[in-house]
This record gives structure tokens, C-alpha cells and sequence, in this order.
């Protein structure tokens, strides 16, 4: 259904044209349907004449597109059931509309890696749009090149099994080289489709993937973009659909087992999962942006940047979503970021590394706001986040809790919740950092569990246990901080999920009513009125001679008056 607002404009515009003296009307060439009865590759013997006529009397799927292209103005090709095996390129040089009969239906299939492309869209301006059939075994099913301000549109179709053998060479299913060009890929699959680079998908134009689409099993042999890349001018979009189980299978050289992005990209309402690659296993934002909305980055591994990889140049902003147990054998398990990252309303989740098992940050800038990181993992530091370098790490009501470092207990590991390094700054505050392991082997080794650095408060944080390797500079106002064991417990609720994200109840406790007197805000100055459940900020109301402040952490506690358990519902 439209906005009201949209509505509302549609119903003005109708009425204003209504008042407008009519134009004349161009007189256009009436659509043709041209009907393929046969699945032989057969010329057509007269184009133009309006007649898909064959040497042979029938009408062919080459025949349909020769004809098709010598008419001007939209046509549309109608293909039944069947296997339609082509050996040449299936130019398109005017408006068309192809229809099969369902993608296990109607199969058109080119000759191999080594045969001709399948739809071609080149040096030219024009339309395509193909519903309801199987694209295979072509070395790119879908390719535009310089191909003005044309448009291609893929609905409830397949595009499988198409493999790109020659070296250098990006895209097996859709090669892009325009782009002022746009494509979509709607209520369809891509899958088992190989190419050196960019597996799937080049695209350096516009793309949306939505409608419950899915991108999967798809390989780059050889380099970068297991199933896409997005070159520097590309505006791409995946909506409501799924990417997994892609990889880059290259060596060190090996980026983005899902998608490798320069561009814009986008994803809303979306999972990117089990994909790898050497580094960024789901996704690496090479430059330009990543915004990401109500979406799952999950099970991806790679050595670096097991679930996001954030390149210098890339700002990735992300809103309710959730990362989630993402593997790196290296650093950032879940998140390796090397430039600027806002994390908003989000869980970063059980997710494991050598160090920065939910999120490393080197020489970047990386903002988290009413956040939960939770049940990460190090073999070594920084099991919730690892700063180094100069990286800069702000925290506003986030809730770190129930992260292990030194998770292979060795003794070679420590801050479990946070490890700050190198010239690196950690900024927190209304920020709950408690309730995090730092395993040990024996009795005389440092204990971390919590912190390990110097963190930077700006005031009313609760700290669960800071000794020697742990101190607290900066604003002290209004932390509640515990040098000795057992740790202040801000006593949270095991993590529960709220249709998004994953977060920790707050219980009636310490870190109830104890968030900054004038508003909880982010390192914007912004007050924040919703926590990350988006429930009211702060809980409560002024009657009863209560006034209410906000709460520590990510999650506003649903209970004020009672020292007991209830599980925080959305109100």
C-alpha cells in the first residue's frame, strides 16, 4: 500500500492533468508477441517483416529476438517448456519483454565457458525485461557494455551454473560495464555460478536484488567477491532476501566471500551468512558506503574480518541488526574495522577470533550507541572489542557482558570485555562493561576479565571489576566501578531476541536509574529517547513523586520497584 502522502500527490497530479488541455498523441508501432515454437537456433529469414519465420516455417528463439530487434518499439517473446541450447550472442537492440513458462520450465542454455554470451545489451539504449526462466552455462547469462541509460529486469527466474573460465575476467551471471545502466533481480536465484573475480555479479551501475531473492553457492576462483563486486560507481541494493554459502577462494588476495563493495551499497531486511573468503568472509567495504538496516551478518569466517571487513575510505552505518557468530582465525571475528563505523541499535554476538572476537578497531573511528556485545570470544584479547593503533572506540548505553578472553585458556590472553592497546582511546559512558571471563591457568597470572588499558569514562559507567590492568580516566561522575572480586554485578538477564537483535534484560539493580541526571545522548549530544529494543528512554513517569532517569546500558529495565526477575517484553 502507498504513503498517505503519496496518495495524496497521485490524486493532486491526476487532478491538475485533468485540467490540462490533452496533447496529441504519438503515434507508436502497436506490441508484437512473437510465440517460439521450436527449440532450434535458426535465423529468422526476413526481419522486419514482421513474421517470425524460420527457413523452416518456425518460429525460433533467435528468429523471435531477430525480428523483435528490426521492429521498432516494444515487442515481447513468448518461450513454452523446453530446452533452448544457443551457441550465439542473444543481442537485444529495442524495448523486449521475454516470457518462459516458469523457471523449471523454460531452460535457455548457452554452450559452455567458452561459448557466446547469452542476453547482450551493447552501445545501446533500450529495455529488457525477462520473466519466468532458467538462464545456464553461459559464460556471462546477462551482459551490458557501454549500453547507454538501459534497464534490465529479472523476474521469478534462475540464473545457474553459468561459468567464466578466462583469467581477469568478473561476472558469469550479469556483467555490468555501464554505469548510467540499471538491473533488478526479483523473486530470483542465483546460484552455482563461477567466475576468477566477482562470482555471480559485476556491476558498476545501479542493482537491486529484492523480493525474496537469493544469492548462493556462487564462487570467484581465483580473487575477490565470491557471489558480487560493486565498483566504485555502483548504487547497489539487496532487500528482503538472502546471500550464503559464497566464497572467494583465492589466496591472500582473496576479499569479500560474499560481496566486495567500492560503491553504495545497501541491505535491509536481509542475511548474509555461512560465506567466506581470506579476508571478510561476508562482506568487504572496500570504500565508499555500507548502510545496513534489520539485517543478520552470520557464520561467515575468514582469517581477517570474519563477518564485515571495513576498508580504509568505507563508513558503514548499521541500525537494528545483528552480527552473529562470525569466525576469524586472526583478528575481528565479527567486525574488523580499519575506518569508520556507527553502530546503532544493534548486537554484535557470539562470534570468535584470535583477538577483537566481536570487533577490532585499528586506526579507525568506530561509534556504538544502545549496542549489546555479548558472548564473543579471543584465544587471546579482546574477546568483546580489541582497540590498537590509533583507533578511536566510543561507547553510549552499550552493554558489554559475557565475553571470554583467552578463551583456549593458555594463559596468553586477557581483557575480556575490552582491550585497549597502542596509542588507541576508548570513550564510554552510561556504558555497562561487566560480567565479562578472562581465563587463566594458574593462580599467578593477570586478571582481565573485564578491561585491560586505560578507558576514557565521560561519566556514569559501571565498571564490574577494574584493577591494575584496568584503569578508569577521565569523568568519574556517577560510575560505579569494583576493584576487587567478585565484580559488581549490574544483574542482567540472559540474552533474549526481539524479532531483530539480541540484547540482556536489565533487572532491578545498580545500573537501574543511574544514567546521566540530564539524558542519556549520544557522542552527538542527541538525548536518547528509545533504548535498543526501542522501548522507551527513560522508563517511567514523574507521577507518584517518582522521576524517572535512564538506565545504563543498551536496554531500559522494565521494572523500578521489585529485586526481581521478569523478562523484558517490548512495550
Amino acid at each position: 500500500m502507498l504513503p498517505r502522502f503519496v496518495l495524496r500527490s497521485l490524486i493532486v497530479a491526476i487532478l491538475l492533468v485533468g485540467l490540462l488541455p490533452a496533447a496529441p498523441r504519438a503515434q507508436a508501432r502497436p506490441s508484437v508477441t512473437f510465440t517460439v515454437n521450436t527449440t532450434l537456433e535458426t535465423d529468422d529469414v526476413n526481419p522486419g517483416n514482421g513474421a517470425c519465420l524460420d527457413a523452416g516455417g518456425k518460429c525460433s528463439l533467435r528468429a523471435a529476438l531477430m525480428e523483435a530487434n528490426a521492429r521498432p518499439g516494444a515487442d515481447t517473446v513468448t518461450i513454452p517448456s523446453g530446452t533452448y541450447s544457443q551457441t550465439k550472442r542473444l543481442n537485444v537492440t529495442d524495448d523486449l519483454t521475454v516470457n518462459g513458462a516458469g523457471r523449471t520450465g523454460t531452460l535457455i542454455a548457452g554452450a559452455g565457458s567458452t561459448g557466446a554470451y547469452g542476453f547482450a545489451l551493447i552501445d545501446i539504449t533500450t529495455t529488457l525485461e525477462l520473466n519466468d526462466l532458467t538462464l545456464t552455462n553461459f559464460p556471462k547469462a546477462i551482459y551490458l557494455l557501454r549500453a547507454g541509460n538501459s534497464q534490465v529486469e529479472v523476474y521469478n527466474s534462475t540464473l545457474r551454473g553459468n561459468i567464466n573460465t578466462n583469467t581477469g575476467e568478473s561476472g558469469s551471471a550479469l556483467t555490468n560495464y555501464c554505469d548510467n545502466c540499471a538491473v533488478g533481480f526479483h523473486t530470483t536465484y542465483l546460484y552455482a555460478n563461477k567466475s576468477p573475480a566477482c562470482g555471480a555479479i559485476h556491476t558498476e551501475g545501479t542493482l537491486v536484488i529484492d523480493m525474496n531473492s537469493q544469492v548462493y553457492g556462487n564462487e570467484a576462483t581465483t580473487t575477490i567477491g565470491g557471489a558480487m563486486c560493486s565498483r566504485d560507481t555502483a548504487i547497489t541494493t539487496i532487500a528482503q532476501s538472502l546471500v550464503f554459502d559464497n566464497h572467494a577462494t583465492g589466496p591472500s588476495s582473496a576479499f569479500g566471500g560474499a560481496i566486495i563493495s567500492y560503491g553504495a551499497l545497501v541491505i535491509v531486511s536481509s542475511e548474509i551468512s555461512s560465506n567466506s573468503a581470506e579476508t571478510g568472509g561476508g562482506i568487504y567495504v572496500g570504500a565508499g558506503t555500507l548502510n545496513m538496516l534489520a539485517s543478520v551478518v552470520n557464520g561467515n569466517s575468514a582469517s581477517v574480518g570474519g563477518g564485515l571487513l571495513i576498508g580504509p575510505g568505507a563508513t558503514v552505518l548499521m541500525n537494528s541488526s545483528t552480527v552473529q557468530n562470525n569466525d576469524a582465525s586472526n583478528s575481528g571475528g565479527g567486525i574488523f574495522n580499519w575506518d569508520r563505523a556507527e553502530i546503532k541499535n544493534s548486537a554484535i554476538v557470539s562470534n570468535t577470533a584470535t583477538k577483537g572476537g566481536g570487533l577490532y578497531a585499528a586506526d579507525s573511528t568506530a561509534t556504538l550507541t544502545n549496542t549489546t556485545i555479548s558472548g564473543n570470544t579471543a584465544t587471546e584479547d579482546g574477546a568483546g572489542i580489541y582497540s590498537s593503533n590509533d583507533a578511536l572506540v566510543r561507547l553510549a548505553n552499550v552493554t558489554i557482558s559475557n565475553n571470554t578472553a583467552d578463551s583456549d585458556d593458555n594463559g596468553d590472553g586477557t581483557g575480556g570485555g575490552v582491550y585497549q592497546a597502542s596509542s588507541s582511546i576508548i570513550k564510554l559512558k552510561n556504558t555497562i562493561l561487566a560480567g565479562n571471563e578472562d581465563l587463566t591457568v594458574s593462580m599467578f597470572e593477570l586478571y582481565a576479565p573485564d578491561c585491560h588499558g586505560t578507558l576514557s569514562s565521560e561519566g556514569y559507567n559501571l565498571i564490574g571489576f577494574a584493577n591494575a590492568l584496568c584503569a578508569i580516566a577521565g569523568n568519574s561522575t556517577g560510575n560505579l566501578v569494583k576493584a576487587v572480586t567478585p565484580g559488581l554485578d549490574p544483574r542482567l538477564g540472559p540474552l533474549m531476541f526481539n524479532g531483530l537483535t539480541w540484547y540482556h534484560p536489565l533487572r532491578f539493580g545498580p545500573a537501574v536509574d543511574r544514567g546521566n541526571l540530564a539524558g542519556c545522548s549520544d557522542f552527538g549530544g542527541a538525548i536518547l529517547t528509545l533504548d535498543q529494543s526501542s522501548n522507551t528512554r527513560p522508563y517511567g513517569s514523574a507521577s507518584g513523586g517518582y522521576t524517572p532517569r535512564c538506565d545504563m546500558g543498551a536496554i531500559e529495565a522494565a521494572s523500578r520497584r521489585f529485586d526481581v526477575y521478569a523478562p523484558h517484553v517490548k512495550r
